[in-house]
């Protein structure tokens, strides 16, 4: 159920009112516990159905701002009353159906609170991972990084290359009875990238978030089986990369900001 009007206002208020990012973290972490009814990106309340499990909810701890996730794995043979897909005989009242899904998680990492260097490293880690693709979304990375050697394959999208850089993360295959599923080819339901699902941050009218130049980014794992669980990969690769060290040094230090020299000097 979508939350009314004056809870989203109520909500909209903690977040513009935020004195730092840690604030916008904890805020976000509310809402993820279902503590909260609404944030800027998302109206709607988190259900015990569907809320993220405990490795997704740890990397705000490393200073990434999580905001949509996908618990990999398979669901089915699974029977739908009454629902009758196109590509189905007419004759068939009910169908049945199996999901496959990519674990997945998408989430803003704060620039200006990151040392350049680690973040690189962390981006590079992410890029050599033979288990993930990662899809690295906004037109500032190379305003960020102009000299990096961080390179697109196909294990890395940018999102500057619209159009045909979608990963699958979701796929279903349809029958009308169990038997005829073995036979049924699975299609893509749902997509990571290319385009942000993240709106854009002048809505969110947050300025503690806005100020941290945050860098949205996706991973998802190349299995199906829900066996790669990616909240752990990104918090292990995150930790060897520094970005710990990092966040935890502002955050004992009280400090909203730490903009270093590759975005435009310290402040």
């Amino acid at each position: 159920m979508a939350a009314t009007e004056e809870q989203i206002k109520e909500d909209q208020l903690k977040w513009s009112s935020a004195p730092n990012y840690a604030a916008v973290l904890h805020l976000n972490r509310q809402y993820l516990h279902g503590e909260a009814m609404t944030t800027p990106y998302d109206h709607f309340p988190v259900g015990n159905e569907n809320k993220p499990g405990t490795d997704v909810l740890r990397l705000h701890d490393y200073g990434f701002l999580v905001y949509d996730w996908v618990s990999g794995g398979h669901a089915g043979p699974l029977f739908a009353p009454g629902a009758l897909p196109s590509d189905l005989s007419d004759t068939c009242k009910n169908h049945y159906y199996e999901l496959q899904k990519r674990d997945c998680v998408r989430l803003l990492a704060p620039v200006a609170l990151f040392e350049h260097d680690a973040l690189k490293t962390f981006l590079r880690s992410l890029q050599a991972h033979p288990d993930i693709v990662t899809g690295i979304i906004g037109k500032g990375l190379d305003r960020l990084f102009p000299h990096t050697d961080i390179a697109e394959s196909s294990d890395v999208r940018f999102s500057l290359h619209i159009g045909t850089r979608a990963y699958p993360i979701i796929r279903r295959r349809l029958a009308s009875t169990v038997i005829g599923l073995t036979d049924a080819v699975y299609e893509t339901c749902a997509w990571a990238g290319p385009d942000p699902k993240a709106p854009d941050l002048s809505a969110w009218k947050c300025d503690a978030l806005s100020r941290a130049l945050p860098l949205e980014f996706w991973v998802a794992t190349k299995r199906w089986d829900g066996m790669v669980r990616v909240g752990v990969l990104v918090k292990e690769l995150a930790l060897a990369a520094g970005l710990k060290a990092v966040f935890d040094e502002v955050a004992e230090g009280g400090v909203g900001l730490r903009i270093v020299s590759s975005v435009g000097g310290a402040q």
